[in-house]
């Protein structure tokens, strides 16, 4: 004997298939969003902004969805710029930083960096041949930017003199782009740096370059938070200070008109004179004095 299901069964195993059909298309769809919220790349969230000190001397910051450190590279021969003289070392990266062909800026409140490398380490005169490497960064809600750069071997010289070096009376030669590149480095560079110039690899150069800044934007980020900058910062702006003094390693102190003496490091060079001039409007003389 045959039984044949009744319309009412038809009906029942219809609704049992459709309810397991949607209930399969809701967790397929859950698992997708679960998938995307973990390749979330971390755009949308905002990070702490301290940075770690790895091992080689670099900084790594937070990222990520749950913010976590950047792992630190791994280890490996540190960048050197190997000049023998790091004090000329110093002046030729200050000129570098005035030559309008290798430092601007695109963006208010950026600042530029630049990195240099000698691709003669055993020469101590002039004329130099390094590799310079020179970017503008901003660091804005955790995150540095590099808004423009420029990486090139290039050549410097100064007239021989062994007092001061004023940045503007060095003379800086670079190669031009295009086709003119490799007749600028015959010219420009003597051939037994031709080969170096075109194999040189700019990964160590360019993140001692981003290190350089991530460390600047971190260590006025902690100077500006400091209670003894706001202090003052306050006395500036409240008239309670006679006269100011700022010293090259940042180092200001702030002498009130009661006779006492407040101490600090700006976060940026000038920033007590700025303080201090608008100030002036409202309260009278401020007296500035730098080392």
């Amino acid at each position: 004997m045959t039984i044949k299901p009744s319309s009412r069964n038809k009906k029942l195993l219809l609704i049992i298939f459709l309810l397991g059909l949607l209930v399969g298309i809701f967790a397929f769809i859950q698992k997708e969003s679960l998938k995307n919220l973990h390749k979330n790349d971390g755009k949308n969230v905002l990070c702490t902004q301290d940075a770690r000190l790895c091992p080689d001397g670099s900084y790594v910051g937070r990222t990520g969805p749950d913010c976590e450190f950047s792992p630190c590279p791994e280890e490996s021969t540190p960048f050197s710029s190997d000049f023998i003289n790091e004090e000329m070392k110093k002046e030729i990266t200050l000129a570098l930083l005035s030559n309008e062909s290798l430092s601007w800026q695109t963006t208010p409140g950026s600042r530029s960096f630049c990195i240099v490398q000698n691709l003669e380490p055993s020469k101590d005169l002039f004329p130099f041949y390094v590799w310079a490497r020179c970017g503008e960064f901003t660091f804005l809600k955790a995150s540095l930017q590099e808004r423009s750069g420029v990486s090139v071997p290039a050549m410097i010289d100064y007239p021989n003199e062994l007092s001061y070096r004023d940045p503007a009376r060095f003379t800086i030669r670079i190669p031009r782009d295009g086709e003119a590149y490799s007749e600028d480095i015959k010219n420009i560079f003597p051939e037994n740096l031709h080969q170096k110039i075109y194999s040189y690899n700019n990964d160590s150069i360019s993140k001692k370059l981003r290190d350089e800044a991530l460390a600047y934007f971190l260590s006025v980020q902690t100077a500006e938070s400091h209670p003894a900058w706001q202090a003052i910062k306050e006395a500036i702006e409240n008239c309670e200070v006679e006269q100011v003094f700022q010293a090259h390693s940042l180092a200001v102190s702030a002498k009130l008109k009661d006779g006492r003496t407040l101490e600090a490091t700006e976060p940026r060079i000038d920033d007590i004179i700025t303080l201090a001039l608008s100030a002036q409007s409202g309260c009278g003389e401020i007296l500035m004095a730098t080392e």
